[in-house]
Formats: C-alpha cells, sequence, structure tokens
C-alpha cells in the first residue's frame, strides 16, 4: 500500500508564526486591561477621595447641628426661666417702682412724707421743718424733675439722718423703705447749712449738740 509521509513539525529554530499571533494577542489583551484598571483607577481616586472628604464634612456638620440643637435646647429652657423670673420681679417690684418714680407731680403724697420724716425725726431731737415749696416741672425726656425748697433746723444726728433718707431715696429694697414703703427719688441740687457759734466773755463756746439751720434744694423725680 502506498503510504503518505509524516509531515514533519518545523524544528528550525525559528518562530512558529501562529504561537506568536497568539503570544501577542495575550500582551496586547493584558496591556488593555491593565490601561482601563489605570484609567479607571486615575478617575475613581478622585472622586473616592472626595466621597470621603464628603462623608467626612457631613459628619462633621451633623455633629455641629447637634451641637446648636442643645444649644438652642438650653436657651429655650434658661428664657423660660428668665421669663418666669421676670414674672416674679414685675410683680414684685412694678408697685414699688411705680412709688419711686410716679407718674405726674403727685405733690400730696410728697408733701405727706417729708411732713411725717420731719415729724418721726422729732421723736428723738431738734427737727424742725418750717418751709416746703415747690417750682415748675422740668422735663427730661421720659421723666421730669420736680425743684422743692426746704428750709428746717435739726441736730446733728437727724441732720445726718435726713440727708441719709434722700441719699437712700429711689431704692426698691425694703432696708431703705419709710413706713412700709419706697421713698420717692430724689437728689440734692443745692444746700447752706448755718452752725451757730456762742461767745461767753471773749471765748468762743462750741455747743456739744449744735442745731443745724438748712436751707436745701432737692429735685423729685417723676415719670411723663
Amino acid at each position: 500500500m502506498f503510504e503518505m509521509p509524516a509531515i514533519k513539525k518545523r524544528d528550525d529554530g525559528k518562530p512558529n508564526l501562529l504561537k506568536m499571533l497568539i503570544q501577542n494577542v495575550y500582551v496586547y489583551y493584558g496591556l488593555a486591561v491593565l490601561i482601563i484598571i489605570a484609567t479607571l483607577g486615575l478617575h475613581t481616586y478622585p472622586n473616592y477621595n472626595e466621597l470621603n472628604n464628603t462623608k467626612t464634612l457631613i459628619t462633621n456638620s451633623e455633629s455641629e447641628i447637634a451641637a446648636l440643637e442643645k444649644q438652642i435646647r438650653e436657651k429655650e429652657i434658661e428664657l423660660e426661666g428668665t421669663k418666669q423670673e421676670f414674672g416674679l420681679y414685675s410683680e414684685k417690684y412694678s408697685p414699688r417702682i411705680n412709688k419711686v418714680l410716679p407718674v405726674g407731680e403727685q405733690l400730696g403724697p410728697l408733701t405727706r412724707f417729708l411732713e411725717s420724716f420731719a415729724l418721726q425725726l422729732e421723736k428723738s431731737g431738734v427737727m424742725t421743718l418750717s418751709a416746703i415749696s415747690y417750682g415748675g416741672l422740668k422735663s427730661i425726656g421720659e421723666a421730669s424733675t420736680l425743684p422743692i425748697r426746704l428750709s428746717f433746723q435739726a441736730n446733728n444726728v437727724n441732720f445726718v439722718r435726713f440727708m441719709q433718707m434722700i441719699a437712700n431715696s429711689g431704692s426698691i429694697e425694703e432696708k431703705d423703705f419709710y413706713d412700709g414703703d419706697p421713698i420717692r427719688m430724689m437728689q440734692v441740687d443745692q444746700i447752706s447749712v448755718t452752725i451757730p457759734n456762742f461767745e461767753t466773755e471773749g471765748a468762743v463756746v462750741v455747743d456739744e449738740d449744735p442745731l443745724y439751720t438748712i436751707n436745701l434744694q432737692v429735685s423729685a423725680f417723676n415719670r411723663n
């Protein structure tokens, strides 16, 4: 029988063309994959960092918002407490303020107070209120001043007490009240004091409890 001669593989040391093509395809494919991965990485990494930064910013913002909400709640509680305190303060002190700063001149109550205070001082020493006179109101914005002229004679102790009364006038503290009521706000504008000296055979004898003659100009305040 006739037999075909066997085909011998090429073994001359030269690369097989098909094999080279296959290998090149793998190389090109690998390079393409690497390029695609690198490209995706270059585009994705900044976005990933931006996403992380955004998430961090959101977390920080949520913390700040929570802190602000806490502060708001605390301020609301504080404001509510302040409203209650103001209500109590207004209920307690508004009547006192209305007396230390009354509306209008209120000459009658003021005159009765000055006479009553002088009579009270007279129980413990010399205090003689000889004259009270009033001037016209002087407006100073929302308030006015009422000029008052007082003339009286007093010993040392009562003179000091009378001046202390004027200095403490306008106070809404109970320790400064007279006869259970606050004293209308006043201030001293002008004062003149005469202290008598007694001479005996050329020698000056000073009385141990001299009487002061006082002319006092005062301003009492009121709301318009």
